[in-house]
């Protein structure tokens, strides 16, 4: 190692050398968890505090090792001579100057600090980097994209120059070339081997990603760099944020000792680069040079970082023809097999990490003549090609063949479900949070299941139960008696017709949302089976004003793409719309497969004319006629489903083509429909799905738990789609169960506690997210907690909310809906703090002439401190503590009149509606 420069080199036999090794390096990561450090930073310091002892104690290794002897041997019963004393006294220096300076660097270590390792370790915990850059004509040729991931060992690269995409799994390097149309294949070399430094160098140098040269000369040039200087300083970016820039020194060990700086700007937070100026030059190999450090005139360019969720994950995503001749080229049996090349030295057609060729007629689809002929122009000529119309199968959308059989019991399932995630929690090294207290979970259980905060009444009959001493099964017995109540089913009513239509859509000349809410809150207080309910949504017919689930089409207005994009999502879990203009950068979906699947929707009966297209008489229903083409083409897409199998409809009886969609996606050998369903719910139940966002189910898009997610969808498949066994077994489980406050770890001297704060705990379900309040949750809530409802007589008889055809709730919706055409992520903005501050609901709820709990807090029968303990019960759905019942007391202390005093629990309950324990669901 390279001595630094500036600092005094000691011999061998430094009495500091074991302190060095093992205080310096080893026990003080361990003790203090401080981020790596590097070795030039470790020998410094030594060095450092070595310097130190020998000014504070100038003697020789010869002395020391003698004073030291002298030390050892005097006996501790003996009185010391004034020699030995003198040498304990400076011993005692030496160590109190050497201990001072460790105090020093433990505590400068500890604090915030930005360097070249802590940056690459939080780039290594990425799902993806993407490197965006436009290089200048003297270094390179134009704009290049680079892209590589720490979790499956993954590099590609897109510019002028060429196309690689190399698998350091599969140790395979591909490499195309567009002037030749040949993708070139090759094991990569034994010295290419998987290290952050050297991806992120390849993504910034220039002219380094070339697919001409070999991965061997890639990664040499960029393993050659060393560090050798780094600094960082806080700067504001133009915006007036805070950065942090980062600058790192590099040269090559070996001739011709090139020289690289990098002058990052990171995020304070992540310690991630957002950008990064990349600075070269080489030093003059000329002998004739007067100076050998002499530098030629600094090259410079600028990169532009990101971190997607998702990546390419072969050439072919790069925008690589999958026609493209393959040239396969001293590749190993693994590599070739992997590639899907044969082993034969010529070259051949074939698709990278794709099923490999088969023959013509069993990949390739013909589309009858008589139908392209229809759907062109007489005048066209019609050319070979067009009748032929080619849709690969889908692998990620085939059927399995498992032998479901009948369901477990749900105790089982759910202890299946626990012990996954324990095994989750345990390979990860998490801590999980404490279990719940049985008021939050009071409160979260109402808030997820019926969209609602339970009521004074119901938080009293929950004290009664804790009173009784009896708490077997009273949790089991309370999910059971909520999902049995009308309004669970006019909550998942609202959360499906969420999910249903779209933002922003106006359908008053239809009679409005509330008619497709009334109908599936139907069918959810019948607990329909799931696969039955998307059966009958999907192929409802009739005219638009009489049936709610005529809604669904007429708010996409009848068209296939827009139905087949919701139709994805909703039941699918996928963004098959990605693939509408182009094919799908990272996901094996192209544009012919998404305009297959919207052909499935392609011959429902459309009015002619834009008077009956805005008509409440408009009918849904199949016919015979209908197409899609490309955009942009006259090439008539036909029928497919998903996974690639052309739909045929032969005589006019036959099944529709939404009939054969149906079919399919209910099918229950397909397990595509049961994880999106199963993901769906969790993710309302958590806040985050299994596998996040709920709608984007890839292969390069994982489940945090697989096993979970595999074991709930077996379950639901075989329990015939029963959404509320599914609810129950979730809800039963450890995970949901956890409380969502971050586990105790130590007090200090005050008494008060820390808590250890590591987000990976909400990441894998071992602590609960927080959730904010829809607004038709705080709407409820509100209404709920003051007795809003009661006043307005807009309960129903049997005690739930009246919340389809409730004026006074639908006028407070509407401000927070979106403006056609946009939307809005509804999180608790500023829609929320201006509504709860000084809404009409607001101030209707907490006004004494209004508010029906105040008016009941007014007998004279309650005194304040049971007016305070009701008002936290009905908005909290707790008791409040000593501390906050002292504070409110004091508030109310000296207020005789009674109109004064309504006045004081007025304030107090608009000050715990505004409260985020209020409007979180925790």
């Amino acid at each position: 190692m390279n001595e630094p420069s500036g600092i005094d080199n000691p011999g061998k036999g430094n009495p500091l050398d074991g302190f060095q090794e093992m205080a310096l390096k080893r026990e003080l990561q361990d003790a203090y968890a401080v981020p790596p450090l590097r070795e030039e930073f470790t020998d410094a310091l030594s060095h450092r505090l070595d310097k130190a002892y020998r000014e504070s104690y100038p003697v020789n290794q010869v002395e020391l090792a003698e004073s030291s002897e002298i030390l050892a041997s005097t006996p501790k019963s003996s009185a010391p001579t004034p020699q030995q004393r003198k040498l304990r006294r400076q011993l005692y220096l030496a160590t109190g100057l050497a201990a001072s300076l460790l105090l020093a660097f433990i505590t400068l270590a500890t604090r915030d600090s930005y360097s070249w390792a802590a940056m690459l370790e939080a780039i290594r915990e990425q799902q993806w980097v993407e490197a965006n850059s436009e290089e200048p004509t003297s270094i390179g040729d134009g704009e290049s994209r680079f892209w590589f991931s720490s979790r499956r060992r993954v590099a590609a690269q897109k510019s002028i120059r060429g196309t690689m995409f190399h698998d350091f799994v599969e140790r395979s390097a591909s490499n195309y070339s567009a002037e030749r149309r040949v993708v070139t294949v090759n094991s990569l070399s034994r010295s290419a081997d998987w290290d952050v430094q050297s991806q992120l160098l390849l993504a910034v140098l220039p002219g380094q990603q070339q697919a001409s040269q070999t991965d061997s000369a890639n990664t040499s040039r960029a393993n050659n760099f060393q560090v050798i200087s780094e600094d960082w300083k806080p700067v504001d970016n133009e915006g007036g944020k805070q950065q942090i820039a980062l600058n790192v020194k590099l040269q090559q060990r070996e001739p011709p000792h090139e020289t690289l700086r990098l002058n990052f700007r990171c995020d304070p937070e992540t310690h991630l680069p957002m950008s990064c100026e990349v600075v070269t030059r080489s030093k003059a190999e000329s002998s004739d040079s007067r100076d050998l450090a002499e530098f030629r005139r600094p090259q410079r360019h600028q990169v532009n970082f990101s971190y997607p969720n998702s990546g390419p994950q072969t050439i072919y995503a790069l925008g690589v023809p999958e026609d493209a001749q393959i040239l396969a080229e001293d590749l190993s049996d693994q590599s070739k097999n992997a590639a899907g090349v044969s082993g034969k030295s010529e070259p051949r057609i074939a698709r990278l990490d794709k099923p490999a060729p088969r023959k013509e007629q069993e990949d390739t689809l013909i589309v009858e003549q008589e139908t392209t002929l229809a759907r062109r122009p007489k005048a066209s000529p019609i050319e070979p090609s067009a009748l032929r119309f080619v849709v690969p199968k889908n692998p990620q959308f085939a059927f399995d063949t498992l032998a479901l059989g009948e369901p477990l019991a749900e105790i089982e399932v759910t202890e299946q479900l626990d012990a996954a995630l324990e095994q989750l929690w345990l390979d990860q090294g998490i801590t999980p949070a404490e279990p719940t207290s049985d008021e939050e979970f009071l409160r979260r259980v109402y808030l997820d299941l019926t969209g609602r905060i339970p009521t004074i009444a119901e938080v009293r009959e929950f004290e009664e139960w804790q009173k009784s001493g009896d708490n077997s099964g009273y949790r089991e017995q309370l999910v059971e008696s909520l999902l049995a109540r009308r309004d669970h089913a006019t909550h998942l009513a609202a959360v499906w017709r969420k999910l249903l239509l779209p933002d922003g859509v106006d359908l008053s000349r239809y009679g409005g949302p509330a008619e497709l809410e009334g109908w599936l809150s139907d069918h959810f207080a019948q607990n329909l089976a799931y696969d039955e309910l998307a059966r009958k949504l999907l192929l409802a017919e009739g005219r638009i004003d009489d049936s709610g689930p005529l809604l669904f089409y007429a708010a996409h207005k009848l068209n296939p793409e827009e139905l087949a994009a919701k139709t994805s999502r909703v039941f699918l879990g996928t963004r098959m719309e990605c693939a509408q203009c182009h094919d799908h950068p990272f996901d094996e979906i192209s544009q012919a497969q998404f305009w297959g699947f919207a052909a499935l929707f392609a011959q429902i009966s459309r009015p002619k004319g834009k008077i009956e297209m805005v008509s409440p008489v408009m009918q849904v229903k199949d016919s015979n006629r209908g197409e899609v083409t490309l955009p942009d083409t006259e090439t008539v897409v036909p029928p497919y489903l998903p996974d690639g199998t052309l739909v045929v409809r032969k005589g006019k009886d036959a099944p529709s083509r939404r009939e054969h969609l149906v079919a399919w996606l209910t099918d229950q050998q397909n397990p595509r429909f049961a994880r999106a369903t199963v993901n769906r719910l969790w993710a309302h139940l958590f806040g985050r799905g299994l596998v996040d966002p709920v709608d984007d189910l890839r292969a390069d898009n994982p489940a945090v738990s697989e096993e979970v997610l595999r074991l709930l969808s077996e379950d639901f498949r075989r329990s015939g789609y029963d959404l509320r066994r599914l609810l129950r077994v979730i809800v039963a489980s450890r995970a949901y169960q956890l409380s969502s406050r971050s586990p105790a770890v130590a007090a200090n001297a005050a008494g008060d506690e820390t808590v250890a704060d590591d987000p990976a705990r909400a990441l894998t379900f071992a602590q609960m997210n927080l959730k904010s309040f829809t607004a038709e949750q705080l709407y409820d809530c509100i209404a709920i907690a003051t007795g809003y409802e009661s006043t307005a007589n807009t309960q129903t008889q049997d005690g739930s909310l009246l919340r389809i055809g409730n004026t006074s709730r639908d006028q407070f919706l509407a401000q927070f809906s979106a403006p056609a055409g946009k939307t809005t992520d509804y999180q608790a903005g500023i829609p929320q703090a201006l509504t709860l501050m000084h809404g009409g609901l607001t101030n209707q709820a907490t006004a004494p002439e209004t508010s029906g709990l105040l008016r009941s807090l007014s007998a004279p029968f309650f005194d304040d401190q049971q007016r305070i303990e009701a008002l936290f019960l009905a908005t909290l759905s707790r008791k409040p503590t000593p501390q906050e019942q002292e504070t409110m007391t004091k508030l109310l202390e000296g207020v005789e009149a009674t109109a004064d005093r309504q006045r004081k629990l007025g304030d107090i309950l608009w000050a715990l509606l505004n409260s985020a324990e209020f409007t979180f669901n925790h």
